[in-house]
């Protein structure tokens, strides 16, 4: 029998997130099941039926430092959308936490598991964030996604007209 490169570094690592790695096989029934009693459990009561989106606002370099989009952009953008969506956070432990939204999954990169992040994924109506395991999750699961472009701070900001005409879109 022989295995695809995803199925190899996915049992030799155990299905920690690999960088630009793909699923390579749909999602199990239990792995859906999980992800929506974990939502469910992890949903505030008066969420009511606010769509779910994920947000993935910073960016990892390359020698693991943090470079986050203008904090000050994605704390109003939240803030502006919170009456009409939900938004849970993805990211690594030592990033900050953007104000407003539900949940925040914020994991060690060692121990994040490709396949959880992407049965969460696959439960949201949406992505929104930049470049990331969750991003290419969502773009794998056919999941709407808008993926900001460049890094550095100010670069979210560039975008913002394209984000709410993304979420404006994703409610109708």
């Amino acid at each position: 029998m022989a295995l695809s490169l995803g199925k190899i570094l996915d049992r030799f690592f155990r299905g920690w997130c690999l960088g630009r790695a793909r699923l390579d096989a749909p999602l199990t029934p239990g792995q859906i099941a999980w992800a929506r009693r974990f939502i469910t459990v992890r949903t505030f009561p008066d969420a009511g039926d606010k769509p779910l989106v994920i947000l993935c606002p910073w960016r990892s370099d390359g020698d693991g430092s943090h470079t986050a989009e203008d904090v000050e952009f994605w704390d109003s953008f939240v803030a502006r959308w919170n009456g009409r969506v939900r938004f849970w956070q993805f990211g690594r432990i030592g990033q900050g936490a953007v104000q407003g939204c539900e949940y925040y999954h914020l994991v060690s990169s060692r121990s994040e598991r490709s396949r959880k992040t992407a049965a969460l994924v696959n439960e949201a109506v949406g992505f929104v964030g930049v470049e990331s395991g969750a991003s290419r999750a969502a773009e794998t699961l056919a999941r709407p996604s808008l993926v900001l472009p460049g890094a550095g701070p100010g670069a979210a900001a560039e975008s913002g007209t394209k984000l709410d005409a993304y979420l404006e879109g994703l409610l109708r």
